[in-house]
């Protein structure tokens, strides 16, 4: 390595410091001090109880909420993933191929959502949902569907569901973004050869965009799985969790359990557990893809 190349190096490494030093403090330090504390009973106050692995028993133990919180989280996460990456390429791929009278007020609507705060969007949840004059309810009267209608968030065995649906609504526009964006980088000339071979409509998709944007659909799964595990603020608007714990996610049990119980030993241990169960969702998984794709290259 010559000195120029040093020298740059060096300066490269400088320029990065100042960002590589807020990252460390408001990303690594805190999972270190979750680590620790989730060793301990504490309640934010009084002394410090050591317990080792205990807080991680509890929360794998076949009583423990954990699993119903799991079962939730893991039902938006699938859901979302098909809703939100599936239906935004989708209409990626609509606008690629097909051009729309008002293509640009479709997409401009479609983005809307995203640029909406989480509260706000469990907000319109509520008055969407609402069982006496929410808009769902309304429409399926004047279709002739009123016995569809229901207490959408109060019925245990919907409530779930309900959620993801606006949660799948808010974000399909910042998927469909990304898509848009991506396939403007696929050459036309491809795209007309394939065309040319008899690649046209669901093959083209298939056996030609498809691929091509295969990075970005893993780019976009990773950032769904990260947001979708993390998913608060709409439910803790919309039900808080309930009616029970039927619609309690991983980020809700341990914020009831760290800052309604004062437990910070076990929240902590709970989100320890969210970020590894993140990490294997994500990383491994995308490992695997790769080293199959790389095998049959």
């Amino acid at each position: 390595m010559n000195i120029a190349s040093k020298k740059n190096t060096w300066t490269l490494l400088w320029l990065l410091l100042p960002g590589l030093l807020v990252y460390t403090l408001i990303a690594v330090v805190p999972i270190i001090q979750a680590a620790y504390l989730s060793l301990f009973d504490w309640n934010g106050s009084s002394s410090m109880y050591f317990l080792g692995l205990d807080n991680y028993r509890e929360i794998f133990s076949s009583y423990s909420d954990y699993w119903n919180a799991f079962k939730n989280t893991m039902l938006y996460v699938v859901f979302c993933c098909i809703g939100q990456v599936g239906l935004g390429f989708l209409f990626a791929v609509l606008f690629i191929n097909r051009k729309f009278r008002f293509g640009a007020l479709f997409r401009s609507a479609l983005y809307l959502p995203c640029i909406l705060a989480p509260v706000v969007i469990g907000f319109l949840g509520l008055m969407i949902y609402n069982p006496r004059f929410g808009l769902l309810n309304t429409l399926l009267s004047l279709v002739g569907l009123e016995h569809l209608g229901r207490d959408w968030l109060g019925d245990p065995n919907v409530v779930i569901y309900a959620l993801i649906a606006i949660h799948i609504w808010q974000f399909i526009g910042y998927y469909t973004t990304i898509f848009l964006a991506a396939a403007q980088g696929i050459s036309p000339e491809i795209l007309e050869v394939a065309e040319i071979d008899g690649a046209v409509g669901l093959a083209k998709t298939w056996y030609v965009i498809i691929p091509l944007l295969r990075n970005t659909i893993f780019v976009c799964l990773t950032i769904c799985i990260a947001g979708t595990m993390k998913v608060f603020d709409q439910i803790f608007v919309m039900t808080k969790g309930g009616p029970g714990v039927a619609s309690e996610v991983l980020a809700l049990y341990m914020y009831n359990n760290t800052f309604n119980r004062f437990r910070y030993g076990f929240g902590s241990a709970i989100s320890i557990v969210i970020l590894l169960t993140s990490f294997v969702m994500i990383v491994i998984p995308r490992w695997l893809i790769e080293r199959r794709v790389r095998s049959v290259e």
